[in-house]
């Protein structure tokens, strides 16, 4: 469906805004198979010819609990974040943090993009004093959208286009030893990414470093080995030595969302990859992953999915 273009005013900063920005009413929740076993996800887009555009490139305006890292290989982009907008060409890339809103216009074919989701608990095997808080940063600190989009100069970008087509490649392939190889390859490359803008001055080290990182950390943890588990923010807090309130705001200001909303996405992406088993049934995956009743696992699955559990069964078996 085509999407009337909103209109753009400037902000006091110059960024590009926008007075209607109705699309973020339409803004959904989406889930991949991802998991503390398998915390990276690649997803590879290619049309070659479709309807006039400009078309959106997704079914509806998304953000997720991941953090992504999306480059454009073929075609021409209108890229929507928040309140506003950017142009963006063949190379370009774009790192969004868990619960940014976003969608995209496509303006000519082909049309191509791959895009690498994973989890922020990639990043906490370094520790909390390491180089993952440094890396989370540049995904999850607030920031315009000229610097969630980077433009490339031209041997850098032949390079990193490269390597994000062997990032797909060793996803799509599934050897043994993949998930180890993804992991690394990931890392590489965005430390060279961020080594680059650390160099040209687009990123100061440290400028923006999550608050209380060890605490973050501790919390995300605490979630991934309790979430089948009853669990309240207060006992969470008490978890990390926090009080509740220290504990929304941490979540808020790193991850975007609160705690409870990253603890219901991660029960339903664990959901999701169990109804992707053979002979499962729903009600005893909902109480598996920690929901009370089945009605508050429908509700929750519909409402960050945009479809019951047996619809999303009935996906997978076509």
């Amino acid at each position: 469906m085509r999407r009337e273009l909103p209109r753009k005013r400037k902000s006091k900063s110059g960024s590009r805004r926008f007075e209607d920005v109705a699309w973020l009413n339409a803004v959904r929740e989406v889930r991949h198979s991802l998991d503390s076993t398998h915390p990276i996800f690649v997803r590879e887009v290619h049309i070659t010819s479709g309807e006039a555009a400009p078309q959106p490139t997704v079914p509806f305006p998304e953000r997720h609990p991941f953090c992504e890292f999306n480059i454009t290989l073929d075609g021409l982009l209108t890229q929507f974040i928040g309140d506003e907008k950017i142009e963006r060409r063949p190379g370009d890339v774009m790192l969004l943090g868990p619960g940014v809103p976003h969608y995209a216009l496509r303006h000519s074919y082909p049309h191509t993009t791959i895009t690498v989701y994973f989890l922020p608990l990639v990043l906490f095997e370094m520790g909390p004093n390491g180089d993952g808080a440094w890396l989370l940063s540049r995904f999850a600190a607030p920031q315009r959208i000229d610097q969630r989009v980077i433009r490339l100069p031209g041997k850098r970008k032949t390079q990193l286009m490269q390597r994000i087509r062997e990032i797909g490649r060793e996803f799509r392939e599934q050897k043994p030893g993949s998930e180890l190889r993804l992991w690394g390859m990931l890392i590489e490359t965005l430390v060279d990414l961020l080594r680059w803008e650390v160099a040209t001055g687009k990123w100061r080290a440290g400028e923006s470093k999550p608050r209380d990182w060890s605490q973050l950390e501790k919390a995300l943890r605490y979630l991934h080995d309790h979430f089948a588990e009853p669990l309240y923010v207060e006992q969470v807090a008490t978890a990390i030595g926090a009080t509740p309130n220290r504990l929304r705001e941490l979540f808020r200001k790193t991850l975007g969302m609160s705690c409870s909303h990253y603890l219901h996405s991660l029960r339903i992406a664990e959901a999701k990859s169990r109804l992707c088993l053979p002979d499962t049934q729903i009600t005893e995956i909902a109480l598996s992953v920690g929901f009370e009743t089945l009605s508050h696992f429908n509700t929750s699955f519909r409402k960050l999915t945009g479809m019951s559990p047996s619809q999303y069964v009935r996906t997978l078996n076509r």
